[in-house]
Parts: structure tokens; sequence; C-alpha cells
């Protein structure tokens, strides 16, 4: 009788596909472990749009930078920093940081051209960074290219970066 009463509640699609079902019971776990699939979906397609959508954020802050210092061109792997708003405080100009040893591979800079900048992290406070102005930067994304006269480089050093594919961090200005 409880299963008659509990088939006049469910669609007929339903009854058919649970006629073989000997009680309301089973019926009740049937639905209960439908449910919990269709929320268990759900959550997974939630967290592949997130990943998705990282990888795509990831993938629109990422640039080729082309450094240019004294005549010796660097193409390096930039990263935007959107938390990066480090400026010279002597010329009031942006600046990207570099692992020093990526530049001094490529280009001696000589020690009169280098000044040091103050500036903090996360957790540090008053600690200087040995800066230097090169001649040129060109930033390409999506077939763009940006140029920029006279940016200002920080040598950081190299335990800064986590990932080893980017070599560049550059300012938020540069976006």
């Amino acid at each position: 009788a409880r299963l008659i009463r509990l088939r006049k509640r469910i669609s007929k699609k339903q009854q058919r596909w649970c006629g073989h079902l000997r009680n309301a019971r089973e019926v009740s776990l049937l639905f209960q472990e439908s449910w919990i699939w269709y929320v268990g979906m759900g959550m997974l397609s939630a967290c592949l749009c997130i990943y998705g959508w990282r990888k795509k954020k990831e993938q629109d802050l990422s640039f080729q930078v082309e450094l240019e210092y004294e005549g010796c061109r660097t193409e390096l792997q930039g990263f935007l920093d959107t938390g990066n708003c480090l400026r010279d405080p002597y010329t009031g100009s942006p600046v990207s940081v570099v692992p020093s040893i990526v530049l001094e591979r490529a280009a001696a800079i000589p020690v009169e051209k280098i000044r040091y900048i103050p500036y903090h992290t996360v957790g540090q406070s008053g600690q200087l960074l040995r800066v230097f102005t090169a001649d040129k930067m060109c930033v390409y994304q999506s077939g763009e290219k940006r140029e920029y006269t006279r940016p200002v480089i920080g040598l950081a050093e190299d335990k800064v970066f986590c990932n080893d594919q980017i070599q560049i961090l550059l300012n938020r200005e540069f976006l």
C-alpha cells in the first residue's frame, strides 16, 4: 500500500524505471543517490570552470619581453605582477624585477650604473634593491608590441622567483 501511494507521487517515467524496486526505501535511496550524483557533477563542473578561468587569467598576465641595455638584447618570459607597485624614488619610474643572474649572463652591468632603492615585501621591510636604467623594453602580447624607453629594472635575488619559467616581474603600470 505504501509503495502504491509513493508511486502516485512520482512521474510515470520514474515509475517505469523504478518498477522493479520492491519497497519505498529502495526508491528513496535511489533518488537520494541520484541527487548526490547531480550535486557532485555540479561541483566538478564548477571546479573545472574555475581552473580554466585561472589558466586563462594566467595566460593574460604572461608576456614576452625584450630588454635592451647598451646594445645587448635579452628575451625574457614576463609576468605582470599586479601587486608590484614599486617605484624608483629618484626618478618616479615604475620598477620591474629580474633575477640578477639572468642579466649578469647577458650584459655585464657596470657598478657605477647600479643604484639602490628601498623596498618592502610581505613580512620584510627596510631592504635595498639594486636597480639600473635600461635603454629600452618591448612587451609583446597577442601580437601587440608596447615599447618603453628607459625602464627601471630591479635586480633581485634568485630565490625570489618560485616559478623557473618567469624571468621578469613587470610592474602593474605596464598593463
